[in-house]
C-alpha cells in the first residue's frame, strides 16, 4: 500500500450503523427512503478497522441522495473519517445501486486519473455491488453490520 492507493467505502451498513434508521423506510410513501436518509447524522461508526491507518485516500461511494450532502460531510468530519472524495446519488436518480456505483466509478476515474490498479479494496454491504466491483476488476469485500445486523440483503426487505 502506498499513499497513491485508494479504498472505496460505502456508508450505510458498511461504516455507518444504519440499523436504527431501517424502520423509517416507508414503502407506502412516494419517497420511501426520505426519512431514513434525513436521519443519517447520528449513526455510530462501525468497522473503523477497514480504513483507520490506511496510508492512501478514502473514496466514498454512497447511494445516499445529495439532499443529505451537508449532513453526511458533517458526519464524516465529526467522526474523523478523512474522505478524499465523495460521490452521492443525484436527488432524482432511480438507478440500482450497482449501476449507480459503476457510473460513479467512471466519474472517479476521469476526475482523478486512476484505474482499478490504484484501488486496494472496495467495501460494501450489498452483494450485488460487490459483484459489480469484482466485474470491474476491483478487489471487493462484503461487509455485514456487527451485532447480528447482517448485510443489506438480510436487513432490508422489500
Amino acid at each position: 500500500m502506498t499513499t497513491d492507493s485508494h479504498l472505496i467505502l460505502d456508508l450505510d451498513g458498511t461504516i455507518a450503523d444504519d440499523r436504527r434508521r431501517l424502520p423509517l423506510i416507508d414503502h407506502s410513501s412516494l419517497d420511501p427512503w426520505r426519512a431514513y436518509h434525513e436521519d443519517c447524522a447520528n449513526d455510530p461508526v462501525i468497522n473503523r478497522g477497514l480504513f483507520q491507518g490506511f496510508p492512501g485516500k478514502l473514496l466514498i461511494f454512497t447511494s445516499r441522495p445529495r439532499y443529505v450532502w451537508d449532513a453526511t460531510v458533517a458526519w464524516l468530519e465529526c467522526n474523523r473519517i478523512p474522505a478524499a472524495e465523495m460521490w452521492m446519488r443525484e436527488n432524482d436518480c432511480r438507478m440500482s445501486s450497482p449501476d449507480l456505483k459503476a457510473y460513479m466509478w467512471y466519474q472517479c476515474r476521469e476526475k482523478l486519473g486512476i484505474d482499478e490498479r490504484h484501488v486496494e479494496m472496495a467495501f460494501d454491504d450489498r452483494l450485488d455491488v460487490i459483484r459489480m466491483w469484482r466485474y470491474m476488476g476491483i478487489a471487493a469485500t462484503h461487509i455485514t453490520c456487527p451485532g447480528g445486523g447482517g448485510s443489506y440483503d438480510e436487513r432490508v426487505s422489500h
